[in-house]
């Protein structure tokens, strides 16, 4: 039941974990956790149980209590927070949670043996929907029929080779001889340029060359290539 106050408060998930929210409908906020729709953490972690609450006057204060237990408090801390509040619950607040889990787990156990109902009922419902083979009684099944076996004919005897005469051996020609030409041209090794005794390769030059792209020029004793927008690469 929605009323004036606000609550900050701490469930144990069913997998011990502790979640901590705000609300002021306590116990509508704890139904709708165990119905899947209290929060995504919890959804898959039902059944919860209330074990920790704190009432304020104004929401303001209660979802900054929740902030501080969230980002500031461990799960010892929290652990020691539900210890210490529980040894100084009065009769009146003890009854209250007590009363408040115990519908809880009514309603979950509730819940859950109608799940169980409509999963059996759907097997049932799935076994009488299957098909039903029809058993057949014992006759042997039919023989196959053979077909009759081909009658084997009589191979034809292989004809009798015929000699040839020995073919004549052809003379072997000689290979023409080869036409005078050109010399394959040597291929050129590295070329490589000397600046201010350092050496460098032409192939290395024209790459950092390429970085610059358009016409290029080199100063030596800057040791950088130009273009003609004044752009530059370094020579080594």
């Amino acid at each position: 039941m929605k009323t004036d106050k606000h609550y900050t408060y701490i469930l144990r998930c069913s997998d011990g974990t502790l979640y901590t929210g705000y609300t002021n409908d306590l116990d509508k906020r704890v139904r709708d956790h165990n119905s899947g729709k209290g929060a995504k953490y919890t959804k898959t972690r039902i059944p919860v149980s209330l074990v920790y609450y704190e009432v304020y006057e104004n929401k303001t204060d209660a979802m900054s209590r929740e902030w501080h237990i969230k980002h500031d408090l461990s799960k010892t801390d929290k652990e020691l927070l539900i210890k210490n509040a529980s040894d100084s619950l009065t009769d009146s607040d003890a009854e209250t949670t007590m009363n408040l889990n115990k519908n809880i787990s009514v309603e979950w156990r509730n819940k859950s043996m109608a799940d169980d109902k409509k999963i059996e009922a759907t097997k049932t419902e799935e076994i009488k929907a299957a098909p039903v083979e029809k058993k057949t009684r014992g006759r042997k099944p039919a023989a196959k029929k053979v077909a009759p076996a081909k009658k084997a004919t009589a191979k034809k005897a292989p004809a009798k080779a015929t000699a040839k005469a020995p073919a004549k051996k052809v003379a072997a020609k000689k290979p023409a001889a080869k036409k005078p030409g050109r010399k394959p041209a040597k291929k050129l090794g590295k070329i490589i340029i000397e600046i201010d005794g350092q050496q460098i390769d032409i192939k290395a030059l024209e790459k950092k060359a390429a970085k610059l792209g358009g016409d290029v020029y080199v100063v030596t004793n800057e040791k950088k290539i130009f273009d003609t927008e004044g752009k530059s690469v370094d020579l080594f």
